[in-house]
């Protein structure tokens, strides 16, 4: 099993900026994800894939089942569950502490033919934008991304802060 993937693209003067600010523009998103396995087909794949689609990738090549791990596996993905393609993947990033937008956390969800935008209050979980107004799709966006927030205060509440991991991921551009 050959796995080739990135955690984040670049932009390059794209709306503006240059890098891999806290933005959720496809040229951040879209990464190279290759899956090569013995005896799985060569062919580009249309439906919108993760990076969390990694981990049970390389369960099901290894032959060992764990469902624990979120995402599909997409080793034998023309064998894929009835609704596969027209599955939905969500985006999160918090807004950057250089704009003062560290209070902010930006949620995107993609589907085959469309996406939505959302961008919450992390403490209030007010809805600050949202793109478009109203859809089906931007009402699961917003579902999804209370849950998540919702999840973050659980655990940030409930681990102790460890100024050597705050110190590291600052160090790497995470904070």
């Amino acid at each position: 099993l050959v796995i080739i993937t990135a955690d984040h693209g670049d932009a390059f003067g794209e709306h503006g900026y240059y890098g891999h600010p806290r933005q959720l523009d496809d040229e951040l998103l879209r990464v190279p994800l290759v899956v090569s396995a013995p005896d799985m087909p060569a062919e580009p794949v249309s439906v919108p894939v993760s990076t969390l689609d990694v981990v049970p990738s390389i369960m099901e090549a290894a032959a060992v089942d764990d469902s624990e791990w979120p995402g599909e596996s997409l080793v034998d993905i023309a064998d894929a569950p009835e609704g596969f393609d027209q599955r939905t993947v969500f985006s999160q990033v918090r807004g950057d502490s250089l704009s003062d937008e560290n209070h902010l956390r930006r949620f995107r969800i993609d589907s085959p033919d469309r996406s939505a935008r959302v961008e919450r209050v992390i403490e209030s979980g007010e809805v600050v934008s949202s793109e478009p107004k109203e859809s089906a799709l931007l009402e699961e966006l917003l579902k999804h991304s209370e849950s998540a927030l919702n999840m973050c205060s659980n655990t940030a509440s409930s681990q102790p802060e460890s100024s050597d991991l705050e110190r590291r991921l600052e160090a790497l551009g995470y904070k």
